[in-house]
């Protein structure tokens, strides 16, 4: 259950944003909520002053600032919009791209240290009154970048999990190219894949988990731009991999 809005030193922030939360307290759904809850409500509606949602995931690359961190207010409106992070509590957090942000590695991990250790973060208005508001959440920082360069050993020590994704084999290769397939319902074809390891991959090119998708948008951009019909063959795909694994 999420606030929609919390009401704080006569200040109104929001917390539930449409573009983030997918309710599941719709009108046909609010007869099972009232058997879930097992409490009267008025005409049978829950209170919409929260709202059942499915855990969000909430996901941020190379465009995060520390002002996007904290409560954004609007002047005109006289209220505050919760912070993303605020809006992912009971979900997931990613940052991607983590280092190559605009702000530095490190100022924006000394924003982390205290709610990845108390699970709670403060948040300051435009009074400078603070409040506390809880942070909790699976948080995720994605990077290609070597960790140790970015962060020191006491911040590490709080991210508990450290999991490298490597290079996929073969058989793995072909699973992501079979799912990226059915996901655009595109026939899947084998040779296409053989192709790959015969032309790139087993010629040194290392394999990246990321290739089946732009390989696949590349190869239907073509489709769209010679007006024909997506047909995933040899020929079409050598021409994406020409335009994709090119050396400038």
């Amino acid at each position: 259950y999420v606030p929609y809005a919390v009401s704080c030193e006569n200040s109104i922030f929001t917390v539930f944003d449409p573009t983030v939360h997918q309710p599941t307290d719709t009108m046909e759904a609010i007869p099972e909520l009232v058997t879930q809850t097992n409490r009267p409500v008025p005409g049978g509606i829950p209170d919409m002053r929260w709202r059942k949602v499915k855990r969000p995931v909430v996901m941020t690359g190379g465009e995060l600032t520390l002002d996007m961190l904290d409560l954004r207010y609007n002047q005109v409106a006289n209220f505050y919009q919760a912070p993303l992070h605020i809006k992912a509590n009971g979900g997931v957090f990613l940052i991607d791209d983590f280092g190559r942000q605009i702000v530095s590695p490190r100022d924006l991990l000394n924003r982390w240290i205290l709610p990845l250790e108390e699970k709670i973060d403060y948040l300051t208005l435009v009074t400078g009154k603070k409040l506390s508001v809880p942070f909790e959440q699976l948080i995720i920082f994605s990077t290609n970048l070597d960790p140790r360069e970015l962060v020191d050993e006491a911040f590490l020590r709080r991210i508990k999990h450290k999991i490298e994704v490597g290079t996929p084999d073969r058989d793995l290769y072909t699973d992501i190219f079979r799912l990226q397939c059915a996901q655009r319902m595109i026939p899947f074809n084998q040779n296409v894949v053989d192709y790959l390891f015969r032309t790139y991959y087993d010629r040194g090119k290392l394999p990246r988990s990321s290739d089946p998708r732009d390989l696949l948008e590349i190869a239907q951009s073509i489709c769209r731009f010679r007006n024909q019909e997506m047909a995933l063959i040899e020929a079409l795909m050598a021409d994406a991999t020409k335009r994709f694994f090119v050396q400038l």
